[in-house]
């Protein structure tokens, strides 16, 4: 169908008041008329969509070789249709066990892993300090083929985790695991698990710059087993006879995962670290960047998988006095909605859909006071680090305050809602997206470092796993991970960087 406009010139010439007011009177119905048109359009095909799909369920139903009943056809096909939107996206059958956000989010405790999932593999996010996936050398990017000889053939991560889950439980399980494409395929023995807990506790190392490359030469997991400062290190650096270089000692503080108190833990690990460093610090030796106590911060936040969001908005915090941290942004990009930590699931109650930006700004009053503003900050992230980390991360890379090293993050940092359906099941939805200060979404392509360095990543190893060789101890099988920790090493070279910088610029005032 084609539309002519003809307008007589002449006759505007002569009326042109009832003239004029006729067009615009035309031209409101000629677009009310298209946008009808539009939306008619829209919803016919989604009518024509919904007979194709019912079309095909009716001749399967008369014609297949077998008979087939309908619902495992529909909730199939439910499945297969919410893997396309994103990993995380599922059905939840009626009458099932509805498990945790964690477990919904890709997190399997029996084994340490943290999960995202693409057709046919279950592919590694993180490994969580001294678990068994750990002891086994598991890597970020490994892709999980077949758990006992069966392929990966779930729909959705929620599935595949439930069926992996109940294999763990019922026994020692066999899995075929890939590290890259252009490596040939390792079998992987895992005996049942006994210990499904997953380490969330905030380690504190103490590192001197006489020690640091001997220290960051040691596994990059070795620091996150303690959860108090080694006295070791610290015996160390106080009784070396080279710690001439008139600078405090570096405070690196591992964490694993952010939890709703990693805030408040983090807080207690400064003080512990002012306290400390002040102790082993000889006269002198505090530069102008230190605040008078430790000269710089490393918070190693490789291989940590994210956990509770609130919890990395109120650590990001501590670090930020003013400014914008993060927003979450639904569906449609509407008016802002300023919060004051005051979590998703607050804010939206049980509403299906977040209808409002919702934009996290610091609070001056929870901004840490063991913290200066010119204290050098540095974050390490890898691929393993995900969700709440990389929140955390984008706050305070964007507000200036930390410099990123190490790899570029994995990129998925969104909100999912539980929807209760009709016939009883659920729907887990993505229904908002994580953007940076800077305006960029987290989902379009992770944290980019300031300074970009990689560890050498050995190959995986086909070795059975049982218990560990000392049971006494939490520690890491050391011989599967790389011997330097350049990442570390590059992070510490960066806060020599900033002190020597801070110090050259206090001599000259």
């Amino acid at each position: 169908m084609s539309w002519h406009l003809y307008i007589n010139k002449d006759r505007l010439t002569e009326q042109p008041t009832q003239s004029r007011r006729w067009v615009r009177h035309f031209y409101f119905a000629l677009v009310m008329l298209l946008a009808s048109t539009s939306r008619g359009s829209a919803l016919d095909d989604d009518f024509k969509a919904q007979q194709l799909f019912r079309n095909v369920l009716e001749q399967v139903q008369q014609n297949y070789v077998s008979p087939v009943q309908a619902q495992p056809l529909v909730e199939t096909a439910i499945g297969a249709m919410l893997a396309t939107l994103d990993p995380e996206s599922g059905y939840l059958a009626a009458g099932a066990r509805l498990p945790s956000a964690s477990f919904l989010a890709g997190d399997l405790p029996e084994l340490g892993f943290n999960l995202s999932f693409e057709p046919q593999a279950l592919i590694v996010v993180s490994v969580a300090d001294n678990s068994p996936a750990d002891r086994l050398g598991f890597q970020t990017g490994d892709r999980i083929l077949t758990v006992n000889n069966s392929p990966i053939q779930e729909s959705s991560l929620y599935q595949a985790m439930n069926n992996l889950r109940q294999s763990i439980l019922a026994g020692p399980i066999t899995l075929l695991v890939q590290r890259n494409e252009r490596q040939v395929p390792m079998i992987v023995k895992i005996a049942k698990s006994t210990n499904p807990s997953i380490n969330s506790r905030i380690g504190l190392k103490m590192v001197n710059f006489a020690l640091a490359e001997e220290a960051a030469r040691k596994p990059a997991t070795a620091a996150s087993a303690q959860s108090s400062i080694d006295k070791n290190s610290l015996a160390a650096a106080a009784n070396s006879s080279s710690t001439g270089s008139q600078i405090a000692p570096i405070a690196v503080v591992r964490i694993p995962r952010f939890s709703d108190s990693t805030a408040t833990e983090l807080e207690a690990v400064l003080k512990q670290a002012s306290t400390e460093a002040a102790s082993v610090a000889t006269k002198g030796s505090v530069s102008p960047a230190s605040g008078g106590q430790f000269s710089g911060l490393i918070l190693d936040l490789r291989s940590n998988p994210g956990g509770s969001t609130e919890g990395a908005i109120a650590a990001s915090n501590l670090f930020i006095k003013s400014g914008l941290m993060t927003s979450l942004v639904p569906r449609n990009d509407l008016k802002p909605l300023e919060t004051s930590g005051a979590s998703p699931a607050t804010v939206s109650g049980n509403a299906t859909a977040i209808n409002q930006i919702m934009e996290y700004n610091a609070n001056s009053a929870k901004a840490s006071s063991l913290v200066s503003k010119t204290l050098p900050i540095v974050i390490l992230l890898d691929r393993g680090s995900s969700g709440a980390t990389e929140i955390f991360a984008a706050a305070l890379k964007d507000n200036h305050r930390a410099v990123i090293v190490g790899n570029r993050s994995f990129g998925q940092a969104s909100f999912h809602k539980l929807i209760p359906l009709s016939n009883g099941g659920n729907l887990f939805l993505m229904v908002a997206k994580w953007r940076r200060p800077n305006g960029q979404m987290i989902n379009d392509g992770g944290i980019v470092p300031d300074i970009v360095v990689s560890n050498p990543i050995p190959p995986l190893q086909g070795i059975e796993f049982g218990k560990p060789k000392d049971s006494s101890t939490n520690a890491p099988n050391t011989n599967s991970l790389p011997p330097e920790d350049s990442q570390m090493l590059r992070g510490l070279d960066a806060i020599r960087s900033m002190v020597v910088y801070a110090n050259l610029m206090g001599g000259k005032k």
